[in-house]
């Protein structure tokens, strides 16, 4: 049995591990680079780093959202308490994951992501939000624009994606002792 969440740092950090497990693993980039056709072979290690870069950047930014969902609808956790799980839980991904050069990268990406998904429960909203996460994802990545067929994959992966986010929060919330 895992320890008890006492502190915020304990929720930022179980939630990065989380998505260090089973989200940003060979095997996830594999699949990723299968699906929208990304030419990623083991004498490619520059294309392996780019969609590592981009898979870590989209982790923080839908962690990010979908914290501030899951938190702020949780009895018991302060605002200053969301405030430091999400800085922590995205300063510890970043850390563990990119080379602090990439860092303004990161924060570039956020200035284009950072009005997405203002309301997670609006359905008009939220579909929005997600086109617009799913093309500039791709676009970023292949430097090429996102057609529908590959719109339509990474749509379905990336709200897979956040269900997982969101199911893993509520658990951790459940047993949580902020």
């Amino acid at each position: 049995m895992a320890k008890p969440i006492r502190t915020a740092r304990d929720c930022a950090t179980e939630l990065s591990d989380y998505i260090s497990m089973y989200a940003l693993t060979s095997k996830e980039l594999k699949s990723v680079a299968q699906s929208i056709g990304y030419p990623l072979g083991i004498f490619k290690p520059f294309k392996r780093n780019r969609l590592n870069n981009e898979l870590v950047f989209l982790y923080a930014f839908i962690g990010t959202v979908t914290l501030k969902g899951c938190l702020s609808n949780f009895p018991g956790v302060s605002k200053d308490d969301e405030t430091e799980i999400v800085q922590l839980y995205v300063d510890r991904l970043l850390n563990r994951w990119m080379p602090k050069s990439m860092f303004p990268y990161y924060k570039a990406r956020l200035e284009i992501w950072g009005q997405l998904f203002n309301n997670l429960q609006d359905e008009e909203d939220y579909q929005k939000s997600i086109s617009i996460l799913t093309r500039t994802f791709y676009e970023f990545l292949m430097k090429t624009p996102c057609d529908e067929m590959k719109e339509a994959m990474l749509t379905l992966r990336f709200n897979g994606y956040i269900r997982n986010f969101i199911g893993s929060i509520e658990n951790m919330l459940e047993e949580t002792r902020l």
